[in-house]
């Protein structure tokens, strides 16, 4: 899997919790919460100055300016929604998905680097470069259902939340490949 200064850098899955709500849901420290808290009010800050300036622009009846500020606050509000959504779907067995999800993985990415737990958790985790963004996929297996996500990482591995629908329909794509890949192979697990 990704070495240690990786596995430091993004926060641990309560799979259970996960599971239940159908959206990924990080164990948190007392850091980590503080850094959540710091994102939040960053995104609540941003979607109130978009708004401020929208609303106090077509009261001026500045209608281009206000329209141009409000696409950025429906942009931040809708990346919110998909920033830790799960795309989920049916599988067969709890063997034969593990072995379909890496194979997905190493579909649409070839420097994955994926591991898999006892918990049936499967992640890959990819750093950023200088001309690219890093990533954190996340596959929770239950049962026969198969959970897939995917964020993007910024520099020094923070989470860029901007990146949400990009990021779900990518995990939409993983999804449907997998699903493809299940119904076109016959059952030999």
């Amino acid at each position: 899997m990704a070495d240690e200064n990786q596995n430091r850098l993004i926060a641990s899955i309560n799979y259970s919790k996960s599971i239940a709500k159908e959206t990924l849901v990080y164990k948190r420290d007392s850091w980590d919460k503080i850094e959540h808290f710091s994102m939040l009010f960053m995104f609540i800050a941003s979607l109130g100055l978009f708004m401020y300036i929208s609303i106090d622009s077509f009261l001026r009846s500045d209608f281009s300016t206000g329209t141009i500020s409000l696409l950025p606050a429906i942009w931040i509000g809708v990346s919110a929604v998909f920033m830790n959504k799960m795309v989920k779907v049916e599988g067969k067995s709890i063997l034969r998905n593990k072995e379909d999800v890496m194979n997905t993985l190493k579909y649409f990415y070839d420097d994955v680097t994926f591991g898999a737990s006892e918990e049936d958790i499967i992640r890959d985790i990819s750093t950023s470069g200088w001309f690219n963004s890093g990533r954190v996929i996340t596959v929770l297996l239950n049962n026969n259902m198969v959970y897939f996500h995917k964020i993007s990482l910024g520099r020094g591995g923070a989470m860029l939340p901007f990146y949400g629908p990009f990021d779900y329909t990518k995990a939409q794509e993983m999804a449907e490949h997998f699903k493809d890949i299940q119904a076109t192979q016959p059952e030999t697990i």
